[in-house]
């Protein structure tokens, strides 16, 4: 059973600070429920009092029942069960529920300044405001650590990643990601993946590329997933690079920690080969000659180190449109071991 409100009215004259100390558990009627208690009347004494109805009108009128009435026990749509008690003992009094209803409207006007909606982060701290991330500051959600820059960019990520169902989408939010900035062919893109453990809203998206998104940073992913389902221990250090005042992210990069060995990820967001210049002396010929023979792009560079800190392997991925029209991905695989770079 929800709380009991005893409807308990005094006389006009009476003021709040004597009630409080004639009825110490004494609780008015919430503002809010007032129009849903009023039809509940009309039910019970058979007279309308309507959403519209003066206080002084109905005031009169359950005077009036009240009379013969006996204490009756009212339930709201809320669940709440309000008592009315002992007409002998009680009347009705009018400016104590104007008072408390006006007591709520000004302490709900001041939650927020005018026009402005906010959210808070899993510590309570206010991360976005009308639907733009507050610049310059650090928030968590579900335990995943975000900065962001004094344009209120996200510029960083730590997260600790783990299976979890696929929390809820947010498409409003991802069709807003990277604002003016956003490409076509652009998406919003999670951070950290929704089954992962990541948030669905703007906290946890940036704007990228589809091809990026759906394609590369995919097979990041499932790399993670694969080695969750392992029992292995994830962590996740992301950083996003931005070309002057763009809210759309150039670079993406990740650092992939499994068991103690980093794999790191960079992601092209623009497909410009701007990667070019990172691919290994041992493989550039090979990457140079997939990509005039295929015309693409280096979308993502993935090197794989052990615990020591050395490079193992690293795994230039391209990108390119076949004939079809369709999107098709290669690879260029560069053993620091001292095996072959096998196309």
């Amino acid at each position: 059973m929800k709380n009991v409100f005893e409807a308990n009215w005094k006389a006009a004259e009476t003021d709040s600070s004597d009630l409080s100390k004639q009825s110490g558990d004494l609780q008015m009627i919430h503002p809010l429920q007032l129009n849903d208690f009023k039809e509940k009347l009309s039910n019970i004494f058979s007279f309308e009092t309507g959403k519209g109805s003066n206080l002084e009108g109905a005031e009169q009128q359950i005077r009036e029942v009240s009379e013969q009435a006996s204490p009756r026990f009212v339930t709201l749509e809320d669940g709440t069960i309000i008592e009315i008690p002992d007409p002998g003992k009680t009347s009705w009094n009018p400016d104590l529920l104007r008072r408390e209803e006006s007591s709520f409207q000004q302490e709900e006007e001041s939650s927020f300044e005018k026009g402005e909606m906010s959210r808070v982060d899993d510590n309570g701290t206010v991360y976005m405001i009308d639907g733009e991330l507050v610049p310059n500051t650090e928030y968590e959600l579900n335990g995943n650590r975000y900065k962001t820059d004094d344009q209120g960019r996200i510029i960083s990520c730590e997260a600790k990643p783990k299976r979890s169902p696929e929390n809820p989408n947010d498409p409003v939010a991802q069709g807003k990601a990277g604002g003016e900035d956003r490409r076509a062919g652009d998406q919003g893109g999670h951070i950290v993946g929704r089954d992962l453990n990541g948030d669905s809203g703007a906290g946890n998206l940036v704007a990228m590329d589809s091809r990026i998104n759906q394609s590369d940073y995919k097979r990041m992913e499932n790399d993670i997933k694969s080695a969750l389902d392992e029992g292995k221990d994830v962590t996740l250090q992301i950083e996003f690079t931005y070309n002057d005042s763009s809210n759309r992210p150039d670079i993406i990069t990740v650092k992939v920690t499994v068991d103690g060995r980093d794999t790191i990820y960079r992601f092209d967001n623009n497909l410009d080969n701007s990667l070019k210049k990172e691919v290994p002396e041992a493989g550039r010929d090979t990457v140079e000659s997939t990509l005039e023979r295929t015309g693409g792009q280096i979308s993502s560079i993935k090197k794989e180190f052990d615990r020591e800190g050395n490079l193992t392997v690293t795994t230039v991925s391209i990108t390119y449109v076949g004939e079809n029209g369709v999107n098709y991905r290669t690879k260029v695989v560069i053993d620091h071991t001292g095996g072959n770079n096998n196309p």
